[in-house]
């Protein structure tokens, strides 16, 4: 099943990703128009776009893949899907649901290649807006993960990982991961039940003691 064309009109979730702001119904017109001008070609729509969810994918590409530099990749990767797919977008969720399981399907299937990415130029006029500097966001530091947590996760399989962050980091649901990667319910708990055995081998292993 190809994710980016799949209807998400029953998983109304991931409410962190809806705009929030003073004017929220504001934002929203803003959201919906800057979608419709990237229907109709208009790269303009997608700077807007950029403005308003950039920071989220790159923090949640951080969490799942662990590095800064790819999870800066995902962002550009991901408004590039966006452009291109923007028109499979019917409004039947939230824009934020939607761009929620492109961003994670995108980051699952990374975790499968572990390819290093070229970085793609987009149009100029998303060259030139305000990229955000994520190395100097004060959320950037508190959001990185040790570097024995990052070597730990880096043993699990794709879809353990996957679900384990979705789960533990992401505080989502086992129906709304479920949802959001296309898997059956018992995947879910059976790849997050197998995540958290293995990391509690790994750590006692490693000589760390408490609860995992």
């Amino acid at each position: 099943m190809n994710w980016l064309y799949y209807s998400m009109s029953d998983s109304q979730f991931v409410t962190n990703w809806a705009i929030s702001s003073s004017n929220p119904i504001r934002d929203k017109m803003i959201e919906n128009q800057a979608i419709a001008q990237c229907k109709d070609g208009d790269v303009a729509g997608l700077k807007i776009l950029y403005e308003l969810h950039a920071k989220k994918i790159f923090y949640l590409a951080l969490r799942i893949l662990s590095s800064p530099q790819e999870a800066e990749d995902v962002v550009q990767d991901i408004f590039i899907k966006v452009f291109k797919n923007i028109k499979n977008y019917r409004g039947e969720a939230a824009f934020g649901t939607w761009l929620y399981r492109v961003t994670s399907n995108h980051c699952l299937d990374i975790l499968r290649k572990r390819k290093k990415h070229t970085w793609v130029e987009i149009d100029e006029t998303l060259e030139n807006s305000n990229r955000i500097n994520f190395k100097n966001d004060p959320e950037h530091a508190e959001k990185m993960l040790s570097p024995t947590i990052v070597r730990a996760l880096d043993q699990l399989s794709p879809r353990q990982r996957i679900c384990l962050v979705m789960r533990e980091m992401e505080n989502l649901s086992y129906e709304e991961i479920s949802i959001c990667l296309g898997i059956s319910l018992g995947s879910v708990k059976s790849n997050i039940y197998r995540a958290k055995e293995y990391l509690r081998n790994y750590f006692k292993k490693m000589g760390f003691v408490g609860e995992y």
